[in-house]
């Protein structure tokens, strides 16, 4: 039995293949590593990483909205859409737990204006730029909207800690279904694959790049068969790979982001088969 972790910034229910980015390391994919305090680290960074700009480690703060409107109060109005979304379901999440949708927005616009009182979501009026003394007037005179304000919210540390998720495979199962993709690939299958699609891969050494022009070299039990570290090849594995039950890449973490010694890592494309072995998820 192999032991994996993930660790991120959001509770991920259900992980999915579509939703990962195609310009990670080894490209698109879950990716998952055997040393837990790896994932905890990449938790933290998606903790300080969060899609938005936070001022330091103990006051995260982020704008809820930025734009024009008539006072404070319409200020607050237009910021609560974001907060709700974006936000309370996390931060607030245990308050909220086990009550009917009909009540979650009630309870979130409790919170919303407790979090006013408390002086950590606050509304301060912003000049416009672009509006002359002039123009100021004349909106002013026929009623429209002539405020620029922002609404921030500052977040308590301990709300975004994230999740990290366990996972157990039969190491059998790994052994048989991941490309290891560091090392000269003697599977002959994987290069049958290769020839039948005849898949122009990035090999290292030159002269085999010649062979293959020449003779069948996928056929041949080459050990210089190591595939180059390029997006090419990543998405030529991706694109013709799973449908022959190949359900990922191993690599060796640490190599290029170092900081906790090397781990076995790996990207993986079978979202079923991942979410199929997941046993846990903690902070």
């Amino acid at each position: 039995m192999i032991t994996l972790y993930r660790g991120d910034a959001e509770k991920i229910r259900k992980f999915e293949f579509a939703r990962t980015k195609k310009n990670c390391l080894f490209g698109q994919g879950i990716y998952l590593t055997d040393n837990e305090t790896v994932a905890d680290s990449y938790r933290q960074k998606g903790v300080n990483n969060r899609s938005y700009s936070y001022a330091s480690l103990h006051g995260r703060y982020v704008t809820l909205f930025q734009g024009s409107c008539k006072n404070r109060e319409d200020a607050y109005q237009k910021a609560f859409p974001k907060f709700l979304q974006d936000f309370y379901r996390d931060d607030f999440q245990s308050a909220a737990r086990g009550i009917k949708h009909t009540q979650f927005e009630t309870l979130a616009k409790e919170t919303f204006k407790s979090l006013i009182a408390e002086g950590r979501i606050q509304a301060k009026y912003t000049a416009y730029s672009h509006m002359s003394r002039k123009e100021h007037k004349e909106r002013t005179k026929s009623g429209q909207n002539v405020y620029h304000m922002e609404v921030n919210y500052t977040r308590e540390s301990e709300n975004v800690v994230g999740f990290i998720t366990k996972f157990q495979f039969e190491e059998s199962e790994v052994k048989s279904s991941i490309i290891r993709i560091e090392r000269p690939i003697m599977d002959h299958f994987f290069w049958e694959i290769a020839w039948e699609h005849r898949l122009n891969f990035d090999i290292q050494h030159d002269e085999t790049k010649e062979i293959l022009s020449s003779m069948n070299f996928y056929r041949y039990g080459d050990p210089r068969k190591q595939l180059m570290h390029t997006k090419k090849n990543f998405q030529l594995l991706i694109n013709h790979y799973p449908q022959y039950g190949f359900k990922g890449l191993e690599y060796v973490g640490g190599k290029r982001v170092g900081g906790f010694g090397y781990h076995r890592a790996f990207v993986m494309w079978d979202e079923q088969w991942v979410n199929t072995h997941k046993v846990q998820r903690y902070r």
